[in-house]
């Protein structure tokens, strides 16, 4: 190019960029461009403010000297396919002076003659240079013009092996990117990558910003940021100044001006009116969909358009591979929210009113009350709280926040709602309100002719004695709710069982309940439902029945189900105990007495009566010494003393008052407390003091050999004994026979 044609370039466009200070390092994604070979094409894609300028300059100053990079800075007016290719030869002749020869001013030539011109002079001027040479395309997104990118792709098709292409772009580039990845030949760097590890904002804010922030924080502000590297470097900013930095990060988009002047310069005043609007009117939801958003911004083309700002990087993250469901990046969804309160205040009640009904329609109900409640629409709230928990199972927790919304005279009046209520009084330990709220429930559906469901009306009733511990009444209603459920194939059958199952233990002991639960399980698995309470009941059931091995599989499947859902069953408790009746039959006495506290710490913590009192005759089993029976027992007889009817409770706790009273040690290798044999054993027991051998017993008792074999090891195992003969003579001084 002559010196007059380049005069008319703006210099600094293809000036690689400065080092500036307060940039972190990024040496795990510069080693990856400098380190793993490269494609004809390098695309680093990602929204504003993502480092990628940041990132491209760190490699150029950090490759070796055999690469030379040639920087462009593009910007709308480059949309001229001459301008585009001067600002290109100039920005390689920087780098390598005497290879390029193509035409003089450029800027001059028609626009279509850039492919025949000079992308082929380019192309073997580069097949004779010596060396890599890297051509960099800053802000390629701001380049629309179609024969450009045709000669960009031209361009990229016939790369000799001198010279690497890089585009880095706020969208992904026009250009053939299915074909070159399947190829090979693409790399990519994008917003994932891209984004600050935990490790990386607190070196940024901490080190290279110098903030002395606590751990703590840091970690609330990369949550919060989503790790956006320009997010956590104008918050570091701002943080410097705050009083209350707790406070500045869970209100960081709106309060914070340079992250919120940040977002509408270079994110939503620079997209066109009609994206803009789909932007602000959509942020109210927290999950977007093509129809959803069609229905509350009364248009169509909704799922294009998600698709499209998808593409271009625009803060829209998809949440599913079919690319159904998508969110906005939640910092700058919080901001678009704060935004259209301010821009369109009376949009916003009419947009969460219309996503309301549409998650109506869709069976979405908790997102529905959310978006009712919002709209301040208390009386479609109401109606969606009734049709999720009628839907969703009487124990549903989810809707306690939501409940709370609703006004009590709103709730008494609606005999549905004030047995949702109940119910969740119940799950909080509640008891006294609990009841209230199924007073309303029963003589508000009498007084207006509306009543709740028979059947969910009975499971609360029951679920309500059961927690008050009225063992005898919990079971009779439940009896009660499993014959007025008309469908034995039910949801609502499953759950009625399951209650029913748990009462059964407490009225009739393991032998009754198994069945119960088992069934129960299976009709749960059927119906796709959770069961780790049922598991828990079936591990708990199975210890005190003397069959451990399957104890501890049912064990296993309840924690593991609980794993899966952190602090959401209180009488997971039950599985511990199983587990502690497990390793007492090992010999590990120690690992058992602790499964069994851990499990009796839940029961306490949170207000299980029943179950508490249970661990506590385990603690009696296991203890070693009669002082510490003696206080368990105490303990166990204390916390059933003052209830209704705790069922069978009551007598085994005197079974082992008068066991403990007429005890005598058995002298074994290590004299100790016997532990108690469960009724089961005690059977068995008997049966070994007649003629009959271990098959002949399992046949009279209608159950497997090993069944009985692992009886008889149990029983072998409390006595402290290792033969029939043995087992007998002990069980005889121990008044057992």
């Amino acid at each position: 190019m002559t010196g007059d044609a380049a005069a008319k370039l703006v210099a600094t466009k293809i000036d690689p960029p400065q080092p500036r200070t307060g940039i972190l390092r990024r040496p795990r994604l510069v080693s990856r461009l400098i380190d793993q070979p490269l494609g004809r094409l390098t695309v680093v894609a990602a929204p504003a403010g993502w480092g990628k300028t940041s990132l491209l300059a760190e490699w150029a100053g950090s490759d070796g000297p055999h690469t030379r990079f040639a920087w462009v800075w593009l910007d709308a007016d480059d949309n001229d396919e001459g301008l585009f290719w001067s600002y290109v030869v100039e920005a390689l002749r920087t780098v390598r002076p005497n290879i390029v020869s193509a035409p003089p001013d450029l800027a001059r030539l028609p626009g279509a003659v850039s492919i025949r011109d000079v992308v082929p002079l380019l192309i073997n001027d580069f097949r004779k240079a010596d060396g890599e040479t890297v051509l960099i395309l800053d802000d390629y997104h701001q380049i629309a013009t179609r024969t450009i990118h045709d000669a960009v792709s031209y361009l990229i098709d016939h790369l000799p092996g001198s010279l690497r292409v890089v585009i880095a772009s706020r969208t992904d580039p026009p250009l053939p990117l299915g074909r070159l990845r399947a190829a090979g030949e693409l790399t990519e760097i994008r917003a994932a990558r891209l984004g600050f590890d935990e490790y990386e904002a607190h070196t940024l804010l901490r080190s290279t910003l110098g903030l002395d922030i606590e751990p703590a924080t840091v970690r609330q502000l990369w949550e919060r940021t989503e790790g956006w590297p320009a997010g956590l470097y104008l918050a570091g900013l701002s943080v410097r100044d705050r009083a209350d930095v707790t406070s500045f990060v869970e209100d960081l988009a709106r309060d914070d001006r340079n992250i919120a002047e940040y977002l509408a310069e270079e994110v939503l005043d620079s997209q066109e009116p009609g994206r803009r609007t789909f932007l602000l009117r959509t942020s109210i939801l927290d999950r977007l969909a093509g129809p959803l958003c069609d229905e509350i911004l009364a248009a169509t083309g909704s799922q294009t358009m998600l698709e499209d700002m998808e593409r271009d990087n625009l803060f829209v993250i998809p949440l599913d591979g079919r690319r159904e469901w998508f969110r906005y990046h939640r910092l700058f969804g919080d901001w678009l929210r704060h935004e259209l309160a301010l821009r369109e205040p009376a949009a916003v009640p009419e947009l969460h009113l219309r996503a309301a009904w549409w998650h109506q329609r869709h069976h979405s109900y908790l997102r529905g009350i959310d978006h009712a409640l919002a709209a301040e629409d208390v009386g479609l709230a109401a109606d969606l709280i009734e049709e999720h928990f009628y839907k969703a199972g009487y124990g549903e927790r989810a809707t306690t926040s939501r409940l709370a919304a609703i006004p009590d005279e709103i709730a008494m009046a609606r005999p549905r709602l004030a047995l949702a209520r109940a119910v969740d009084e119940l799950t909080y330990g509640h008891v006294k309100d609990a009841a209230h709220w199924l007073d309303a429930a029963e003589q508000e559906g009498t007084a207006v002719g509306e009543s709740a469901s028979e059947v969910k009306l009975l499971m609360v009733r029951g679920l309500y004695h059961r927690i008050t511990c009225d063992v005898g009444r919990a079971a009779a209603t439940a009896r009660r709710a499993l014959e007025a459920v008309g469908d034995v194939s039910s949801r609502e059958y499953a759950v009625a069982l399951g209650q029913f199952s748990s009462v059964t233990f407490w009225e009739s002991g393991p032998e009754a309940a198994i069945p119960l639960v088992r069934e129960t399980i299976r009709r749960n698995e059927h119906l796709g439902l959770a069961d780790e309470g049922e598991s828990a009941a079936l591990a708990f059931f199975l210890a005190e029945a003397g069959d451990l091995a399957q104890a501890a599989v049912a064990a296993r499947r309840a924690f593991e189900a609980v794993e899966e859902m952190p602090g959401s069953f209180p009488t997971i408790a039950a599985a511990h105990y199983a587990l502690g009746r497990v390793k007492a039959a090992q010999g590990r006495t120690e690992e058992a007495r602790e499964q069994v506290e851990q499990g009796l710490s839940l029961a306490e913590d949170h207000g299980e009566p029943l179950l508490s009192a249970y661990g506590n005759l385990i603690l009696v089993d296991l203890a070693t010494d009669a002082p510490a029976a003696r206080d368990y027992l105490r303990n166990a007889g204390n916390l059933i003393k003052d209830l209704p009817d705790p069922g069978r409770l009551r007598e085994w706790v005197a079974n082992r008052e008068r066991r403990f009273s007429r005890h005598r040690p058995v002298r074994t290798a290590r004299t100790r407390y016997v532990e108690e044999l469960t009724e089961r054993e005690l059977q068995v027991l008997r049966y070994l003091g007649g003629a009959l051998s271990q098959r002949e017993i399992a046949r009279e008792l209608y159950i497997s050999h090993n069944t009985v074999k692992g009886y008889v090891k149990n029983i072998y195992r409390k006595l402290g004994v290792s033969s029939r003969r043995e087992a007998l003579t002990a069980a005889r001084e121990l008044d057992l026979l």
